[in-house]
């Protein structure tokens, strides 16, 4: 995969709470290497703790969405 084509491929990994706490081998420690043996690349990495009204958007956001309409 050549490198400018790797660094138009962005993709936004929304971890749950529950995967970043724990002990000193961190759970989403094998979720990232599981991504690596597929040939994903990672590029770069930041960690942030949302804030209750950005947990509660991407919630939101990553909700499925009532397909039935209203008659």
């Amino acid at each position: 995969l050549p490198l400018h084509s790797a660094l138009c491929q962005t993709i936004c990994l929304v971890l749950p709470e529950g995967l970043l706490q724990g002990s000193e081998h961190p759970s989403y420690i094998p979720l990232l290497e599981q991504l690596a043996s597929r040939e994903f690349v990672l590029t770069g990495a930041r960690l942030t703790r949302l804030d209750q009204p950005q947990a509660y958007l991407i919630a939101e956001l990553l909700s499925p969405v009532d397909s039935v309409s209203a008659t």
